[in-house]
């Protein structure tokens, strides 16, 4: 028997990387670390039946969203989206670990997979997309 919890205590984590950086012939930095979002929680089925498709942040990004800039000359990159279905006590991410230092320095050599592992996280849906930056 599938069992589910109630619809408001399902939260979610997003987090999106770049596997190829600083470029996929040399990936030093990757995963690079582009966003991590806890705590989202899906459209109320009221609002879905509205139109209303946007999930709610419940609470400021643990790394806030770093648009992609692959530097020129270094070919396509791989944007990895992932989301996960958090456990149901929630996720709290310590005020000193390593997905809150925010400068750019800091999000490169970053591991989702043992972020997820690390805080009990399920993945549940996973999409890409690509971008190339500018020719030299």
């Amino acid at each position: 028997m599938i069992t589910q919890a109630p619809y408001d205590e399902v939260s979610y984590t997003l987090v999106m990387t770049d596997p190829d950086a600083p470029s996929r012939k040399k990936p030093n930095f990757a995963q690079w670390r582009h966003w991590v979002a806890t705590g989202i929680k899906a459209p109320y089925p009221t609002e879905i039946d509205k139109g209303n498709l946007y999930a709610r942040f419940a609470q400021p990004a643990v790394s806030p969203y770093y648009g992609p800039a692959p530097p020129p000359g270094t070919g396509p990159h791989r944007y990895i989206l992932l989301l996960y279905r958090e456990p149901a006590t929630g996720v709290i991410i310590d005020p000193h670990a390593l997905e809150r230092r925010n400068l750019p320095q800091d999000r490169g050599k970053w591991n989702a997979a043992a972020f997820a592992e690390q805080y009990g996280l399920k993945l549940v849906a996973a999409n890409f997309f690509y971008i190339e930056g500018a020719q030299p």
